[in-house]
């Protein structure tokens, strides 16, 4: 946020926050398809 507000919209500041959005979606994947495996074993769905 204060990247952005200090110099502006520039390639910088896109593409770290393109980074930040891609890692968290990945971290948030990586987790929600353990929590659901685990899910579907408890459950015999597997």
């Amino acid at each position: 946020h204060n990247d952005y507000k200090n110099s502006g919209s520039n390639l910088t500041v896109i593409l770290n926050a393109n980074k930040m959005v891609l890692d968290w979606l990945t971290q948030h994947i990586c987790n929600m398809d353990k929590k659901i495996g685990q899910y579907a074993k408890a459950h015999n769905q597997l």
